[in-house]
């Protein structure tokens, strides 16, 4: 074998970046973008800018390499490759300003999650991408074989190439005291398999497209894996799916919502499967291949059928929501898939094809997958609130009214007057639609149940106070109804309980030994105080132990102890009024005292107890 020179690598590298510039670009300013935010992360105070870019370098570096390999084979449809890139370079531009610019409350994940799924068009794109013309299915199948071996092999060198690197790198360190920090580490893998694992991918696909459609190599190796490996896993897989079918219908005891996710898992894994081996089916030794194939897609069916049956209960108890439609339009695909194949077509080429097109479709417009879930949440929404009288006349009754509290901080007077209205599983629903709804679409389309605007009330709260409010929050308090989970803690694995000072809101405190009091709260983890130009900061280590540090002095509060004093009572959930005592951390170490004095503490448990909600003051004795 002979060991290619340097000048061969070198022409090799040269010409990959010349037939895909763009790649290789949308690659640099990604894995840079990523570098920058490695080295510079504590720096930055708004990330989301940069995170951004990286994400859409990453899509363009996909959409990218599709374009050329569109244009890499002759097409029917030939557009310049200047244009392609232009309009490509358009969309990226578009879905970087779709992208939240800043971390603010009223973001959703909505624009993330549209762009995943375009991301994963991207994806599906490249493997049609040259062969989007009818025929040439051999053709369509060798390239996707090439794609597929040239990944494996680019994370082979790429993994050996940053195993060497970081092996030398510790070498340096041992040998050396070359005191190299941790994070050069992260950088390099960024780099090697950010930049390098694209470099090394382009330059292994095969230009000449044209005549893959007349190749007959099917490598042995990938038969023996698709046979002996996947498809015994697949079997498995199969058989444990049907034995819960069974037992469902035995039992009749219709199926969680997981055993959607498991059907649309092992459906995608036997499709890659049968898609892997395809050729081998077309050879008459082979036959049992294509009878198998057509075997698994009958299998298909049932299972799609069970899938149908969960998802629909699951719609019918709690609405539709984003994950629901993706599973209800998988399920639909699948059995597109599955009919088409059993009725004896045979281009594979379809399996790609109609997915991205299916998914593309519904990630827009008022029929597609956000549209679509958010009208059933917020009809789901307003039918549990006008029902019982809470809503009438698309307005909210007894919406509590911001006023200035006796203690200079702005409150919702008479709030949870609509308490008695709900049942305690209905305001769980509630509380759950608001809380999907500010994940997932917003409040655009409930605003104007209230007679406040919910957002100006919210930024007074915050600006005046220190307890957290979210667009959840503020929208459920101006109903009337406290934002919380109700637990009944009798039956439920988890249990929730909600503890307050005796005094929290008497607007009194008696106060000696100390220097300053500053308001924290669990949700603010990562908060600085600036105190005779001394910066303190008082962050979350773990779920029940905080810390205020000052330069290398620590002030460390356990809520260990507390959590076990206190223990877990169940009963409705309501809040249990304690002794002021009782909420007391101490925190002081030989140069600092500190002393957290908490108005109201939430513990939860499963099978450990956990801090999850509170607020208060810290009392800081400044150091000599």
């Amino acid at each position: 074998m002979k060991i290619p020179s340097l000048k061969y690598l070198k022409d090799e590298a040269v010409s990959s970046a010349v037939r895909f510039p763009l790649t290789l670009l949308s690659a640099l300013i990604g894995v840079s973008v990523a570098v920058y935010l490695v080295e510079f992360d504590h720096d930055i105070d708004n990330q989301l800018p940069f995170v951004n870019l990286l994400l859409v370098s990453a899509l363009g570096l996909v959409l990218f390499f599709s374009i050329n390999i569109y244009k890499d084979k002759k097409q029917k449809f030939n557009p310049p490759s200047w244009l392609l890139s232009l309009i490509g370079l358009i969309l990226l531009l578009l879905i970087y300003f779709t992208l939240p610019g800043s971390e603010e409350t009223n973001n959703i994940s909505q624009p993330y999650i549209r762009y995943t799924i375009y991301n994963v068009v991207a994806h599906l794109l490249v493997s049609f991408a040259p062969f989007i013309s009818k025929g040439e299915i051999n053709g369509f199948w060798q390239y996707n074989k090439m794609l597929f071996l040239r990944f494996c092999l680019s994370i082979l060198y790429s993994g050996f190439v940053y195993i060497g690197l970081v092996l030398a790198l510790v070498s340096l360190n041992l040998l050396f005291d070359a005191d190299i920090d941790g994070e050069r580490f992260f950088q390099l893998f960024i780099i090697v398999f950010g930049l390098f694992n694209t470099w090394f991918f382009i330059s292994g696909v095969d230009r000449e497209l044209d005549s893959l459609e007349e190749k007959t190599d099917y490598p042995k190796g990938l038969k023996t894996f698709a046979q002996y490996v996947l498809l015994p896993l697949l079997i498995l897989y199969l058989i444990i799916l049907y034995a819960y079918v069974a037992k469902i219908v035995g039992l009749w005891d219709w199926p969680k919502g997981i055993v959607s996710y498991l059907i649309v898992c092992v459906a995608v894994l036997g499709i890659l499967t049968f898609l892997l081996i395809y050729p081998f089916g077309e050879k008459e030794k082979e036959h049992w291949i294509s009878k198998f194939s057509k075997f698994f897609y009958y299998t298909l069916l049932p299972l799609t059928a069970v899938l149908f049956i969960a998802i629909v209960i699951r719609i019918d108890d709690y609405g539709l929501t984003v994950n629901r439609y993706l599973i209800v339009e998988l399920g639909l695909w699948l059995l597109f898939v599955s009919l088409y194949f059993i009725v004896g077509a045979k281009n594979i080429k379809v399996i790609p094809m109609s997915l991205a097109g299916m998914i593309l479709i519904t990630s827009i417009g008022p029929w597609g997958m956000f549209g679509v879930s958010e009208s059933s949440q917020v009809g789901r929404l307003e039918t549990i609130l006008s029902a019982n009288g809470l809503l009438t006349d698309a307005q909210i009754i007894n919406e509590p009214v911001l006023e200035l509290g006796d203690n200079d901080y702005y409150v919702l007077q008479d709030s949870n007057k609509n308490e008695l209205l709900l049942t305690d599983s209905l305001k769980n629903e509630v509380y759950s639609i608001l809380d999907y709804l500010d994940d997932h679409h917003g409040f655009d389309k409930l605003n104007h149940w209230f007679v406040q605007n919910p957002d100006s009330v919210m930024k007074v709260l915050v600006d005046s106070s220190s307890y957290y409010w979210s667009q959840a929050k503020i929208r459920m308090e101006l109903m009337g109804l406290e934002y919380r989970y109700r637990y009944n803690g009798l039956n439920d694995d988890s249990y929730s309980q909600n503890y307050q000072a005796q005094d929290a809101y008497s607007g009194i405190m008696m106060v000696t030994g100390y220097d300053y009091i500053l308001d924290v709260n669990f949700y603010d983890y990562k908060q600085e105080f600036n105190i005779e130009n001394q910066l303190f900061r008082f962050s979350k280590v773990t779920e029940s132990r905080f810390e205020l540090v000052l330069d290398t002095d620590t002030a460390t509060f356990d809520f260990a102890d507390i959590m076990k004093q206190l223990g877990m009572e169940s009963g409705d959930g309501s809040p249990i009024i304690v002794d002021n005592r009782e909420l007391i951390l101490l925190g002081s170490n030989d140069s600092m005292k500190a002393e957290i004095r908490l108005d109201n503490l939430t513990i939860e448990t499963s099978k450990e107890m956990t801090t999850t909600d509170f607020s208060g003051k810290i009392f800081i004795k400044m150091p000599n």
